[in-house]
């Protein structure tokens, strides 16, 4: 969601197909796996609301989805390790490029 966002404001999509892999699974308990995306599926309309109406500064991708993962520590419902781990791969991403 937060690719789309902010590739939208440059005129750019985010497309998803087919994947091109296949991938073998370990064996999973379905029942914990649901449980580990219920909080997605409770907060992800919610969140692509906030996203869309939230005014992007001026600037490149990077600067953009930085501030995105800044701004999203006013989200009350939003735990710190996911603006936390998003704000540490954008400091990763800005070591290589």
């Amino acid at each position: 969601l937060i690719c789309q966002r902010v590739m939208r404001d440059h005129g750019k999509y985010v497309h998803v197909g087919q994947p091109f892999v296949f991938q073998e699974r370990n064996m999973h308990r379905l029942i914990t796996d649901l449980k580990n995306e219920l909080f997605g599926m409770k907060y992800v309309q919610q969140f692509a609301e906030w996203l869309d109406h939230l005014a992007l500064p001026a600037g490149d991708v990077s600067a953009q989805t930085s501030f995105i993962y800044s701004e999203m520590e006013v989200i009350a419902w939003m735990p710190s390790q996911m603006y936390q781990a998003g704000q540490a791969w954008i400091r990763d991403l800005e070591k290589v490029l």
